[in-house]
């Protein structure tokens, strides 16, 4: 029998079977239309007035439209397998002959499909960083399965895989299960990723007239609001994280930085007041004090 090898998404599986064939005499044939590369060493052979001539090689590279003898014992679970790297189709052609020339023989036709997937501008793709092809075989004119890989990107979201590399929706989710036919023979996929984006939002913390919240997209610098809220008593002196921050990290119309969502508050200064005494004719007047808003003084005494 031929078939798909189960075990490998580019081989085909051959299996032996030596009924009506003498015991001990049985010899074991194959030949490919297209290069492959087999499990196990084999002689290449020549056939003309339907006999095989075989050399005493060894090899596991099978050349196109060759003949190779894989045994020359019976051996009634002598198996073999051919994988392949070149798209296209295939036949296959498995032959079981004695010395007498009793003869099984079997010839299969296949596909053989190639997906590739590019890595673009993800950190890895299937826990990889360079590109990766998949390969899966199929009976002639039918459908074989692949299974796109992993997208990873930190700071992203994973939309999945498209052909177009400039794409904002994706064809095949990833590490989706697709069937493969005649209109995919060679295609070549692409990450589809959406940057993950914050809120950042403001408090006038006391005083009112706060910006609008903002869009920060991840690795892309946001230019904070210049707008300033107003307090009445007090000099707005900028931003922090912090509601009892008394001094800013963030100024106004300044460059944030931070890929997280984030609340801002305004950093509030009191004014202060001089006041100062005049002893209006007289002597010793006190020294200067100061006032702060919304702080009661004592006078000097």
């Amino acid at each position: 029998t031929i078939a798909v090898d189960t075990n490998k998404n580019n081989s085909v599986k051959i299996k032996y079977y030596s009924s009506n064939i003498v015991e001990g005499e049985a010899f074991y044939y194959l030949k490919s239309t297209v290069d492959g590369i087999s499990s196990k060493n084999v002689s290449t052979c020549n056939f003309n007035d339907n006999k095989y001539t075989c050399n005493n090689d060894s090899v596991n590279e099978l050349t196109n439209n060759t003949w190779y003898k894989v045994s020359n014992e019976k051996k009634s679970n002598e198996e073999i397998s051919i994988t392949y790297n070149t798209t296209g189709d295939i036949t296959v052609t498995a032959e079981t002959r004695d010395k007498s020339d009793n003869l099984n023989s079997s010839t299969k036709e296949f596909s053989l499909y190639k997906t590739t997937f590019n890595k673009g501008n993800a950190d890895t793709i299937g826990g990889q960083t360079n590109n990766i092809e998949l390969m899966c075989l199929a009976n002639r004119g039918g459908t074989c399965s692949i299974t796109s890989p992993s997208i990873e990107k930190s700071g992203y979201q994973v939309i999945g895989w498209n052909t177009n590399s400039n794409a904002t929706t994706s064809s095949w989710n990833a590490e989706e299960t697709k069937s493969i036919n005649t209109t995919d023979t060679t295609e070549t996929y692409y990450p589809i990723l959406k940057a993950n984006t914050y809120t950042i939002s403001y408090s006038a913390n006391g005083g009112r007239g706060a910006p609008s919240s903002q869009t920060k997209t991840y690795g892309v610098d946001l230019t904070l609001s210049s707008t300033k809220p107003t307090r009445t008593g007090y000099t707005f002196q900028g931003w922090s994280e912090s509601a009892t921050a008394t001094t800013a990290t963030y100024r106004s119309g300044g460059t944030f930085t931070k890929n997280s969502t984030t609340k801002l508050y305004a950093v509030w200064k009191a004014n202060t007041y001089t006041i100062s005494y005049n002893a209006n004719g007289g002597s010793g007047a006190p020294s200067s004090q100061t006032k702060t808003y919304g702080v009661d003084l004592t006078l000097s005494s």
